[in-house]
C-alpha cells in the first residue's frame, strides 16, 4: 500500500469519528494530491511562513494548532476556492474541514516523525 492509500484510509476514519461530510474529505485528498503529495502540502506549509506548524504535525512531538486564518495564508485563497469547486462545497468550508482534520491526517501519516516516500 503506497502512501496516498494510507492517506485516505486515515483521512476516512477520521472523517467517521469527526463526523465529517465525504465531500469535504475529498477536497481535502485532492489538496494532498494537487500539492505534490505530502512532502509537497509541507513545502507549501514552509514556502508560506508556517513550516514550524506543519513540522509539529509531522514530528513526534506535540501538534501545534492551527486557525482558518493560517490555512488560507498557506495555501491561498485561488487554490482552496479549486478544492471547494472539485469538492463541491463552499470554500469556507474547506478551509474549517482542514484545520480540523490536516494536522492529525499528517501526524497519523508520519508516526516516526518522517514522511515516508510513496
Amino acid at each position: 500500500m503506497g502512501l496516498m492509500d494510507t492517506i485516505t484510509q486515515v483521512a476516512n476514519s477520521l472523517a467517521g469519528e469527526k463526523g465529517i461530510d465525504q465531500k469535504a474529505i475529498s477536497g481535502v485528498l485532492d489538496l494532498i494530491k494537487v500539492s505534490g503529495g505530502l512532502k509537497g502540502l509541507v513545502d507549501t506549509f514552509v514556502k508560506n511562513g508556517l513550516g514550524d506548524v506543519i513540522e509539529s504535525w509531522v514530528s513526534t512531538s506535540k501538534n501545534r494548532p492551527i486557525n482558518v486564518s493560517d490555512i488560507k495564508k498557506a495555501l491561498g485563497d485561488d487554490k482552496l476556492a479549486e478544492i471547494a469547486s472539485r469538492a463541491g462545497i463552499p470554500a469556507d468550508q474547506v478551509s474549517k474541514v482542514l484545520k480540523d482534520i490536516l494536522p492529525d491526517i499528517v501526524d497519523r501519516v508520519t508516526p516516526n516523525g518522517k514522511i515516508e516516500e510513496d
